[in-house]
C-alpha cells in the first residue's frame, strides 16, 4: 500500500528494520520518521533509524503507562528531535 501512495522504499517490520532503513539511506537513517503505532518497540526502532539532526514524529497513541527511556547525552549530541502530534495538530475551528 505504501508504494501505491508514493513511498520510494518499504521495509518488512519482521526483519531488522533499523539495518534495512540505514541500508536504503546510505547509512544515514531517515530525515523524518513517523510512528503511527504507539508501541515502544516501534518508537525505539524509529528513533534508532532516524538520522543525526532528524526528527521522529509520534502520531500513534501509546498507553499512558509506557515510558520512553533515552540515553540523555547521546540523544543530545545527535541533534535528533522527537515531536508529538495529536489529532493532526489542527484546530478544526480555525481550519
Amino acid at each position: 500500500m505504501a508504494k501505491a501512495v508514493g513511498a520510494t522504499h518499504t521495509v518488512v517490520s519482521s526483519e531488522d528494520v533499523v539495518q534495512d532503513v540505514k541500508k536504503v539511506t546510505g547509512g544515514d537513517g531517515t530525515t523524518i520518521s513517523l510512528d503511527c503505532v504507539g508501541r515502544l518497540s516501534v518508537i525505539e526502532q524509529a528513533l534508532a533509524g532516524t538520522a543525526r539532526t532528524g526528527a521522529l514524529v509520534l502520531i500513534g497513541a501509546a498507553p499512558p503507562t509506557d515510558v520512553l527511556q533515552l540515553p540523555a547525552s547521546a540523544f543530545m549530541m545527535s541533534g535528533k528531535r522527537i515531536l508529538g502530534c495529536s489529532e493532526g495538530d489542527s484546530t478544526p475551528s480555525t481550519v
